[in-house]
């Protein structure tokens, strides 16, 4: 199972990484900023994409991607739309969360998360039980 890791915040991304590491993953990718996410989106197919919704411009310039700008270019490119996209950001405001399940998102984990928030969000997209493929 691949899984791609967006985060701005390095310590938060490898965080997440141990995470999902303890769980029984180990093919996962990290972008530190939205475009580069895009960029891994555009070269590999994921079977999860695990996104920070607030992230700066990246140092190399250009508008930055947010989550939200991640996530409608996965539901609205033909060979994404259907891969699981679970946003991780520390606004836990009920307009955040609707904003980003109007998107598409399919959960929600507020930070700072623990293992068992990701455990309980990935179990309930079912793929707890191919943590091994």
């Amino acid at each position: 199972m691949k899984i791609l890791v967006i985060d701005d915040q390095a310590t938060v991304r490898k965080a997440m990484c141990i995470v999902l590491r303890k769980l029984g993953f180990s093919d996962i990718t990290e972008a530190d900023s939205g475009n580069r996410a895009m960029a891994c989106l555009d070269k590999k197919q994921f079977d999860l994409v695990i996104s920070d919704m607030h992230m700066p411009a990246p140092d190399s310039g250009g508008p930055a991607k947010s989550g939200l700008d991640v996530l409608q270019y996965v539901k609205t490119h033909p060979r994404l739309k259907d891969t699981p996209f679970l946003m991780v950001t520390t606004d836990a405001e009920m307009k955040t969360i609707v904003q980003a399940m109007q998107r598409g998102v399919n959960g929600y984990i507020v930070k700072p998360f623990t293992e068992a928030s990701v455990k309980e969000k990935l179990d309930m997209l079912g793929f707890l039980a191919n943590a091994a493929a």
